[in-house]
């Protein structure tokens, strides 16, 4: 009952913040397609797991493969966040 609380909260306060620590480091290696950076946090997730299968829990790996897939238009925002940031 206390991780379902944890995973309500965790999913609608917390996204924004996740997206903008995962977003901003891609943008700048100067991708700025949220399909190509989907691609990329999820080949990074992949490259991490081969390194080391505890990187993530069960729960941050769910949300990586299911819930980041349908933020694409979040991860747009948080595109045109960061090219307002380099005007």
């Amino acid at each position: 009952m206390k991780f379902q609380f944890f995973k309500k909260w965790f999913k609608t306060k917390e996204e924004e913040k996740l997206l903008v620590h995962l977003v901003g480091p891609v943008f700048s290696m100067g991708i700025n397609e949220p399909s190509a950076i989907l691609k990329e946090i999820i080949g990074g997730k992949d490259f991490q797991l081969q390194k080391n299968p505890y990187f993530l829990t069960k729960e941050g790996r769910a949300w990586v493969e299911n819930t980041l897939p349908n933020l694409l238009t979040s991860i747009q925002r948080e595109v045109e966040k960061c090219w307002k940031g380099l005007e």
